[in-house]
Formats: structure tokens, C-alpha cells, sequence
């Protein structure tokens, strides 16, 4: 029997709905599956932190102290360096950073653990990248100007590296008396393991405290790629460094010239329009005269970063959010002379 009218108009209107349906699916999953994708690589960098705060507290357990986040070598080879090489007569010989550290020790044996998928090339090059052309980004030069794949210097440090350390915690390589007013020191495990009353409500722990987080990388295959984040104005990736939290009263970014006379503290967190939004940040981070905690990264869905503590937990959340909660510290541990900070 011949079908309707009715029947046959039905079937026209099912079948441009089912077009309908599959077209907006068609549409959407592209969306579903970036978010999948993002969430995907979060998860991963979140467990590269983990590890990486696992094999830090390993080192202090064994060391009683946190390891400089990046220092001159005592030679060209070896994770050897000493107080008295920091002035810079032995640049030649390279950084030490603490992903050379923790390899050489053993303590992480896989190079992807240093890496985040999200981020270009899994990581930031070395300062000092070495004789692998592919270890350099566009138009980066090394500590003594020359460009890619220079042998020397060849930084101790892991070939990508998408994460750095918290540098009231551990220091930069500021170590010797010749810098002054102010220099870094060691800092013991101890120090940061003292009850510290109560954040956010509860009561908490300095080792409740970030010690590992993200780098910034920004779109672009430019000069240095995103790398240029971390770029200063001679073409150095400055990777190797940690980031410093707080600001000096009166000596902004420069924390080294901050005066140590007086009975006041003499460092603060940075104020919430200090902390700028993506759209505003451009290269050179670390010379822009803005608060260096621009330089954690935030290329995770809501412009968020994970934040590894010394207990061992992670946290996905904002720059901001970590700076007006304070989880950068409570003293700004690696540095001489009065170091606490205004409420």
C-alpha cells in the first residue's frame, strides 16, 4: 500500500533532524574532544609535579637542604659547584640546574617526567642548550652569546624543561658574599616545616607551601618561540631560574638591593594588578618591571597552572589565587638579612 501524504512528510522531517542532529554533533566534537585533550594534558603535568616533589623531598631528607635551582659548575662535566664559582669566572663551565641534580642522583630517571605536552616542545630549552641544534629555539643564544649548537657552555639541566621551583625556597646562585646588600642562602628542610597559624581558615603547615609550578609560554614560533617569556634582552632563555615571589618595599623586582636596616619587614606579596592577565604579558617576563610570578605558566583551561606543594599534593588553580592566599610562604626563606614579609 502506497504510504500517505502525512507519512512521507514525517520521514522528510526526521531525516533533516537527523542531518541537524548530526551536524551540530559534528560541530561539537572537535570541542569535546580539546576539552578531553586539555584535561588530558593537566592530568599529565599534575603527575610529572607530583613526582618532581617527591624526589625534592628525597633530596632535602638526604641533604637537609633544598638545592640551589641552578649554579656554576665546578667543571664543564659533573654536578660539582661551589660557593666561591658563583661570581662568574667559571661560566664556561655551565649551569647546574635541579633537574640535572635529580637525575644524576637517580632520583628521576625519565626525561619526559621534566616535560608538560601542553606547552611548546614539552619545555623551555636549556640557558646554555649545547652541541644538539634541536635542543635551541629560533635565534636563542647562550650565556656567552654564540648561537645554536655550541658546544660549550652545556648546562646540567634536563634537554626540556616545562617546570620550575619556588625561589623563596630554593635559591638562585646569588650565594657568595660578593653580592650585596643581600645574597641567597641554603635553606634547610626544617625551616619550612614549622606550624604557621592558619590560611584559608585552617591550620597549616610551611610544608603546605609551592615548591614546584609551571613556566609561562606564549603563542608564537617568533625569535625564541614562547619561549621568549622566559627570554632576556641578549637572547638568553633564563629556564634555569626559580621564581621569585615577593617584591622588595622599595627595591621592587631587584629583592638583592633591598636595604636590611630597620625593625619592619622589608618584602611583600604582589598586589592583585600586579598579576597581569595573558592578553597583557609579552617577553622578557624577568626584565618587564612587572612581579615575577607572572612567569607561572597558564595554558590550562582557565588560565590556571598546577601548583605542587612540599607535602606532595598538587593544586590546579590561578597565579592569582596562589599570591592572595599566600601559598608562596611566609618568609622569604632564601635570602640574607631580615626576610619576613607584610601581613
Amino acid at each position: 500500500m502506497a504510504a500517505s501524504p502525512h507519512h512521507r512528510a514525517f520521514t522528510i522531517v526526521e531525516a533533516v533532524a537527523a542531518v541537524a542532529v548530526f551536524g551540530v554533533a559534528a560541530l561539537l566534537l572537535p570541542l569535546v574532544g580539546g576539552k578531553v585533550r586539555a584535561v588530558a594534558m593537566s592530568d599529565e603535568c599534575a603527575a610529572h609535579l607530583a613526582k618532581l616533589s617527591t624526589a625534592m623531598t628525597q633530596y632535602s631528607m638526604t641533604y637537609h637542604s633544598f638545592p640551589p635551582s641552578y649554579a656554576i659548575g665546578d667543571q664543564a662535566t659533573g654536578i660539582a659547584w661551589t660557593v666561591a664559582g658563583q661570581q662568574g669566572a667559571n661560566l664556561a663551565n655551565g649551569y647546574v640546574n635541579w633537574s640535572g641534580v635529580f637525575a644524576a642522583l637517580g632520583y628521576i630517571s625519565n626525561e619526559q617526567v621534566y616535560q608538560c605536552s601542553a606547552v611548546r616542545n614539552g619545555g623551555a630549552p636549556k640557558s646554555n642548550p649545547g652541541p644538539v641544534a634541536a635542543d635551541w629555539e629560533p635565534g636563542q643564544v647562550n650565556e656567552l652569546g654564540a648561537g645554536p649548537a655550541t658546544a660549550v657552555p652545556n648546562d646540567r639541566q634536563a634537554r626540556r624543561l616545562a617546570y620550575t621551583t619556588n625561589g623563596a625556597i630554593v635559591s638562585r646562585n646569588n650565594l657568595s658574599p660578593g653580592f650585596t646588600p643581600r645574597n641567597s642562602r641554603s635553606v634547610s628542610a626544617a625551616e619550612v616545616s614549622k606550624p604557621t597559624g592558619s590560611r584559608t581558615g585552617a591550620a597549616s603547615l610551611d610544608s603546605q607551601t609551592i615548591i614546584f609550578t609551571e613556566w609561562l609560554v606564549l603563542p608564537g614560533s617568533g625569535v625564541n618561540g614562547g619561549w621568549s617569556s622566559l627570554a632576556a634582552s641578549s637572547g638568553v632563555i633564563k629556564s634555569s631560574r626559580p621564581i621569585t615571589p615577593f617584591l622588595g618595599l622599595s627595591s621592587g623586582m631587584s629583592v638583592f638591593n633591598e636595604p636590611t636596616i630597620g625593625t619592619s619587614p622589608r618584602f611583600r606579596y604582589p598586589m592583585a594588578s600586579e598579576i597581569l592577565p595573558s592578553a597583557q604579558l609579552g617577553s622578557g617576563v624577568f626584565q618587564s618591571g612587572n612581579a615575577e610570578v607572572n612567569a607561572v605558566g597558564r595554558h590550562h583551561p582557565g588560565e590556571t597552572a598546577n601548583f605542587a606543594f612540599l607535602d606532595g599534593h598538587v593544586e590546579q588553580t590561578t597565579v592569582l589565587d596562589s599570591v592572595q592566599r599566600r601559598l608562596w610562604g611566609r618568609r622569604f626563606f632564601s635570602i640574607t638579612g631580615r626576610n619576613d614579609l607584610t601581613p
